[in-house]
């Protein structure tokens, strides 16, 4: 993206089990993987070789060709309790500048509440406070439909503070519903029917 910006790169390489195998509170699992070291280089590294920036900024954030193939996932196999989760918009390529809206598309196949989570200063108490700020969102049922979400839409749970940036959010979430203390505060943890879909995550000018 920029001669500007180090480089970081690393490897995941992941192998098939011959048998399942039950790795520490999660369900039997058939691969194996192993992540190389982590290698750097600096701005000046970069510079002094002439590497060329060819990457460009995209309004397109993730298309689900692969569905959440490179997404986190948290309780997949849960009907109430599923979470899916990006660090997308937190690399240069994806993050969003001043005025833009937030949009995607959705499908439920009953109405629901969606609620979208953006998370600032994950892993960087050096920046700020980490704080959820959300935004719920009223699903239809049965066809897509698009959403369009700007800073003001993101609140804190107790609703006190508006997220005014886009600038530290670190990660982006879709949930169900929202705890806080152990009571449901946002949406509901009787999510009905199957998990919704998701296509074309963007920005907007």
């Amino acid at each position: 993206m920029s001669l500007e910006q180090p480089l970081f790169a690393f490897a995941n390489v992941s192998y098939r089990l011959d048998k399942p195998e039950l790795p520490i509170y999660s369900p039997p699992t058939r691969t194996f993987a192993i992540s190389s070291l982590l290698e750097k280089a600096t701005a000046e590294e970069l510079k002094r070789a002439r590497a060329v920036a060819t990457d460009q900024p995209s309004m397109v954030i993730e298309d689900f060709s692969h569905g959440y193939r490179d997404w986190y996932l948290y309780s997949v196999d849960n009907p109430q309790h599923w979470q899916y989760w990006t660090r997308k918009i937190n690399d240069p390529k994806w993050r969003g500048k001043q005025n833009y809206r937030l949009c995607f598309e959705v499908r439920s196949e009953h109405p629901n509440k969606l609620i979208v989570v953006l998370t600032e200063n994950d892993f960087r108490p050096y920046r700020g406070k980490q704080q959820d700020f959300l935004a719920v969102v009223d699903l239809k049922g049965g066809d897509w439909q698009t959403v369009t979400l700007v800073t003001g839409d993101f609140k804190t749970v107790d609703g006190h503070q508006f997220l005014d940036s886009w600038d530290n959010v670190d990660d982006l979430g879709f949930r169900a519903h929202y705890d806080e203390d152990g009571k449901v505060r946002l949406g509901s943890d009787r999510w009905s029917g199957p998990q919704p879909s998701s296509r074309s995550l963007r920005w907007q000018r």
